[in-house]
């Protein structure tokens, strides 16, 4: 092979395993905020207004839909950054130009910590249709 390539692929080589290490999967990143937040079952279900199933299935790194983890977010005061991290690990992504994605970012950047509650207030003031509010739906 030649010099240029064996150097180009040892490069390859050196940046992929660096991104390996700082690159986490969802279920990498969610242990480490059920760890770091001591999040328990009881707890988790008051503050999100989810079910011990869906609490199980976060806990285990299973990718929810949007709405649920924007709840999560919510009530454990998970931070804009976190969780432009955690949908980009769960391939997705917020789309300015949707106003669900728009006023669930608006949420969280002005309202973390409130109550599931009265964000969906707020999302029904917002002209928010009732199945994108911040409730059980399953996953």
């Amino acid at each position: 092979m030649d010099k240029t390539y064996t150097s180009l692929q040892k490069k390859f080589n050196n940046d992929f395993e660096l991104s390996q290490k700082i690159n986490k999967t969802f279920k990498e990143l969610m242990t480490m905020i059920f760890k770091e937040k001591r999040i328990y079952q009881e707890t988790f279900c008051e503050k999100t207004d989810l079910s011990p199933m869906t609490f199980s299935r976060l806990k285990n790194g299973e990718i929810p839909k949007m709405k649920t983890l924007i709840a999560f977010c919510i009530s454990f005061e998970i931070g804009i950054q976190t969780v432009l991290i955690l949908l980009n690990a769960m391939g997705h992504s917020f789309i300015m130009g949707d106003r669900v994605h728009y006023a669930y970012s608006y949420l969280i950047t002005n309202y973390s910590g409130t109550s599931i509650y009265e964000c969906n207030r707020i999302l029904e003031a917002l002209g928010i249709e009732e199945k994108y509010l911040l409730k059980e739906n399953s996953r």
